[in-house]
């Protein structure tokens, strides 16, 4: 299985990188599809420490977004679409996951994608119950309500 194939160190690197290959056009950032791969066959873990630097600047077209009370009111001002927009390409991203593994996921997480991706397919109150019900939320309390609004 896939999963046997991860392995500690270079085995779970080099794993990684073929089932990871190519990175589809769907990919909103490299290390976000392999991302979802790990987690899809693998493993993703936590390093405490830091081990590179990032540098954000204001030319940079995607990078690290601020979400807090304090941004509401530019996240209000810019609408649902920017979110609404950032959603669908998330969806996409898993329809291509789900296109390129198919065989190896299993039917738990093919049933899961087969629902994320087609999201935009269903109506107002489908779309927001099948968020609830399946647990595909994001990380803090103001991404969900934003969310939930933009879906």
């Amino acid at each position: 299985s896939s999963h046997a194939e991860m392995r500690p160190g270079g085995d779970a690197n080099r794993a990684l990188a073929r089932l990871s290959c190519p990175v589809p056009p769907q990919a909103i950032m490299h290390d976000w599809w392999l991302a979802l791969v790990a987690a899809a066959f693998g493993e993703i873990g936590h390093v405490a420490c830091t081990t590179m630097l990032y540098r954000q600047h204001g030319g940079n077209s995607l990078g690290a977004k601020r979400y807090g009370v304090a941004q509401v009111p530019n996240h209000i001002k810019s609408g649902v679409a920017p979110m609404r927009a950032s959603l669908l390409k998330t969806q996409c991203q898993a329809g291509a996951l789900l296109s390129q593994h198919a065989a190896l996921l299993d039917p738990s997480q093919r049933l899961l994608l087969e629902k994320y991706a087609g999201l935009a397919e269903n109506g107002f109150f489908m779309r927001r119950w099948l968020v609830c019900r399946q647990g595909m939320f994001m990380n803090g309390l103001l991404r969900n309500v934003g969310m939930m609004v933009a879906l």
